[in-house]
């Protein structure tokens, strides 16, 4: 229990971590993470862009990462990712923009890296543990990175 609470004291201090993705079985996977991990507390799910953009434009909260799908419906994770880079406010606070999807055509790859940018790109792991992996590690290394907010 006292690992829990030092887990989720860590992440209060990381800020909110946003998952933006369509798919109910992904995002069911992310909470179980989130609850595994210690951040189930500061974990916000968004299944469109619209919805999120608006929680990042109102929040007062303090935003760790984002995790946003490629592939979504209505607005794609790139558009979503451009809009935010033209929002001076979501601009200078710097959050760390994280792609992944099932599948990735190479093109996307490099119009994620060159024109967007983006701080990583991931396919989504297969199982469990492996998409913990991949998420607990994408979220150390950016609660060690100085940026502002």
């Amino acid at each position: 229990m006292e690992q829990i609470d030092a887990l989720a004291k860590k992440y209060e201090t990381f800020g909110d971590i946003i998952v933006i993705d369509s798919d109910d079985f992904d995002n069911e996977m992310f909470a179980q993470i989130g609850s595994d991990l210690g951040f189930g507390d500061n974990l916000h799910i968004f299944e469109d862009g619209e919805s999120a953009m608006e929680y990042l434009r109102e929040t007062p909260n303090r935003i760790g990462i984002i995790f946003c799908e490629i592939y979504l419906p209505k607005r794609n994770g790139m558009e979503l990712k451009v809009l935010m880079r033209e929002d001076s406010v979501l601009r200078k606070k710097s959050v760390p923009f994280i792609l992944f999807s099932t599948v990735v055509n190479p093109a996307d790859v490099e119009l994620a890296y060159l024109e967007l940018p983006v701080q990583g790109l991931f396919l989504k792991q297969s199982s469990y543990a492996e998409m913990k992996a991949m998420v607990d590690v994408a979220i150390q290394y950016w609660s060690t990175c100085i940026h502002p907010q």
